[in-house]
């Protein structure tokens, strides 16, 4: 069978040059995942400790119009509290208020 195709034998040197062209973009693919793996943990965890602050500052604000408001949720006016962004906020009391 007559190959139509044929590549002409390489010789060593360009046997080598190839193995270091190989070795060196494979080093260069794996540091590139590994360094985008590391930025994104990174960013992760900055967004994750800015939330933390901007909800603990959010949380100081509501305890402070408790606070004003004599310890009665009722009496908080929750239309001034501002946040910045958009935020589900859950405010939960386990006082037992009855209604005598």
């Amino acid at each position: 069978m007559k190959r139509i195709f044929a590549l002409p034998p390489l010789g060593l040197r360009w046997k080598l040059v190839l193995s270091y062209l190989f070795v060196t973009l494979g080093a260069i693919l794996i540091l590139a995942i590994a360094v985008s793996i590391a930025i994104q943990n990174y960013f992760a965890g900055a967004q994750r400790a800015q939330l933390h602050v901007q909800v603990e500052n959010l949380a100081a604000q509501i305890g402070q119009y408790y606070r004003a408001s004599g310890e009665d949720w009722r009496g908080v006016p929750l239309q001034y509290i501002q946040t910045s962004d958009p935020y589900l906020l859950i405010i939960t009391d386990h006082t037992v208020y009855s209604n005598q």
